[in-house]
């Protein structure tokens, strides 16, 4: 597939009292600035930063113009303390740090007198001034006590520049998929939870994740810097990783048929339309965190469960009706060996059960495909504060899912049938296949914070891969024949052929070629602050690109199913695997952010990227 370029021009405007500003794909951040009385920067200062977010405390220098960075924190509530001899201590609270934001904390310190430290509690910066990504961030009540679908196309409908193709009403699209747009691009998004990239295809989750596990899902819409690999939307989502206390949430969801409302009009249901409303709707959801040792290693489990059962238009529910069961198991642990690194490892496990999957008044209930899969989500992380001006983070991880899908019943005493008339269906359900996906990758990045006279420098250097393997095949239960009839009740006058295995299992001998889309990028970028007001962030990103397919070897069993043993397939094809595409792309990015009122409230944001 031939890779294309986007060029994104914005200019966005972005007042405080309207939506926070995403970053990168990473961790948060904290930045700032510190003066005496009369604006002179104070170089030498400790500041130090704790959080129920962070097992024991961080500590950086100012620099000589002033200024600190902490380059990668965990999303959290902080508190930060600002220490230097013959100065008040500043203790600034409730400093809300969000993932991929740089948050600033600016302050002023007095002299010694009476009073040896000063409080300041107020309203966290919600305004990211150095940053040039348009987004929203969910967290706390504003991710779990809205009544949508909780999953990330809820999740999505509630951030700007994003336009969904369906709209979720009271959990209406829990267990599916939906199509959405930010800004114009369509399919160049990237799904990532905890680190671990589960893009399904060019637009779509691998998984429907455990959404009250989450600590926190930022989404970002526009002005991606170098972490990013398309133009399109980025949902990343943190899971939670217990603490210092002992927490946990217990949520149960429940919605019944009768409590949904009907907007069917008489000449929708002159058509046979009869509506697809939630017939049963119901979430479980159970965790618990908290610390194996205090200030040494935490943990994080968590379960749930969710059933949907809805109607399908112009099938009688007491016939079928469409069910979607889901299962969740989340597990993360993190634990501090020394002050200066971190370890993180994270797994989730995932089932889905649609036993009904495709039912329509085309499809009945006895030629639907059931589908019983299962997705795996796991990570290793390891992050290192080399100085106060030097930040390291390796994260590996992999998603992997097995998705087999089963006639209601049997191929051999039920042989699929199709009529080309209506396009209607009957007998096993056609196309039975199993599906097999491996997505092994790695990520490396180091943060270097540079100050100088003319202005600090943020330079990130970073380097990833993902191999995304993909097996596609019959099973052979939909049986290796389908007939075909030009109305219902009439006689078959035509017949196709599948080349299927003898069994589940792809059959004895029977090898499906796998797709392989390996993928390798490397990247660097420099944010520049000349001053307090002005950021240029300049960047390069190089992907390179190398899709292929396997060996196969296909054995079609045709002669099996004709009356008179005609083959007329060879008794075996070899496929011989092939490079389908190699491509290496360059993409600069370059934008800037100008704080309008110096004050961090109102900033002027300008971005260019390929």
């Amino acid at each position: 597939m031939k890779t294309l370029a986007a060029l994104l021009v914005a200019v966005v405007v972005t007042m405080a009292m309207s939506f926070p500003v995403a970053a990168q794909i990473g961790q948060g951040r904290l930045t700032g600035t510190v003066s005496d009385a009369q604006g002179a920067v104070l170089p030498g200062v400790t500041v130090s930063v704790t959080s129920p977010a962070l097992i024991g405390a961080q500590s950086t220098v100012s620099e000589a113009n002033g200024r600190f960075l902490f380059p990668s924190l965990p999303s959290g509530t902080y508190k930060v303390t600002f220490e230097l001899a013959g100065f008040q201590r500043v203790i600034r609270e409730n400093i809300n740090i969000i993932t991929g934001q740089t948050i600033p904390a600016d302050v002023q310190l007095q002299l010694s007198g009476v009073s040896e430290s000063v409080t300041v509690t107020g309203a966290s910066p919600v305004v990211d001034v150095t940053t040039t990504k348009v987004g929203t961030d969910l967290k706390g009540e504003a991710l779990t006590a809205v009544p949508n679908s909780t999953d990330a196309w809820g999740a999505l409908s509630e951030a700007p520049g994003v336009r969904m193709q369906g709209f979720d009403v009271g959990g209406s699209h829990k267990s599916q998929q939906s199509g959405y747009e930010v800004f114009g691009i369509q399919n160049q998004s990237r799904i990532v939870t905890d680190g671990v990239d589960h893009t399904e295809g060019v637009g779509g989750t691998g998984y429907y994740e455990d959404y009250y596990s989450n600590e926190e899902v930022s989404i970002s819409a526009l002005g991606s810097d170098v972490e990013m690999n398309s133009g399109g939307a980025a949902v990343v989502s943190t899971i939670k990783s217990g603490g210092n206390q002992f927490k946990g949430l217990e949520n149960f969801t429940y919605e019944s048929g009768s409590w949904v409302g009907d907007n069917n009009t008489d000449a929708l249901r002159a058509r046979g339309f009869t509506g697809n409303p939630n017939l049963l709707f119901y979430e479980g959801h159970a965790d618990l965190g908290g610390p194996i040792k205090r200030e040494k290693a935490w943990f994080y489990v968590a379960a749930n469960t969710f059933k949907i059962d809805k109607a399908v238009s112009g099938v009688p529910q007491n016939v079928a009706t469409d069910i979607g069961l889901f299962h969740n198991y989340t597990g993360k642990g993190t634990y501090k060996p020394s002050a200066g690194d971190t370890v993180i490892g994270y797994v989730q496990r995932g089932r889905k059960e649609k036993p009904k999957r495709n039912l329509s008044t085309l499809v009945p209930a006895e030629s639907v495909l059931a589908q019983d899969s299962l997705t795996y989500t796991y990570k290793g992380e390891w992050q290192r504060v080399f100085s106060s001006r030097t930040f390291f983070d390796v994260t590996v991880g992999n998603y992997h899912s097995l998705w087999p899908m089963v006639p209601q019943v049997s191929a051999a005493t039920n042989p699929p049938f199709v009529y080309r008339s209506t396009g209607a269906i009957a007998g096993a359900g056609w196309n039975a296949f199993n599906s097999v996906r491996n997505n092994p990758q790695a990520k490396a990045q180091l943060t270097y914070y540079l100050p100088e006279k003319k202005g600090s420098h943020d330079f990130t250097f970073g380097f990833e891969f993902r191999h995304d393997y993909y097996q596609l095949g019959h099973n052979g239960n939909s049986g290796p024949i389908r007939y075909s009839a030009p109305t219902p009740g009439a006689a078959p006058d035509r017949i196709r052929f599948a080349d299927v295995g003898a069994n589940a299992d792809f059959g004895t001998g029977w090898i499906t070629s796998a797709n392989l889309d390996q993928k390798y990028a490397g990247y660097l970028q420099d944010r520049w602050a000349p001053n307090s007001r002005l950021t240029i962030t300049a960047g390069l990103r190089i992907d390179h690109q190398n899709v292929s397919y396997t060996d196969g070897l296909r054995k079609p069993l045709i002669s099996d199913v004709l009356p008179d043993g005609t083959r007329i397939f060879p008794a075996s094809t070899t496929v011989t695997g092939a490079t389908l595409l190699k491509n290496t792309n360059a993409a600069p990015r370059l934008g800037f952010t100008y704080d309008l009122s110096g004050k961090g409230k109102t900033v002027l944001k300008g971005f260019y990227g390929r």
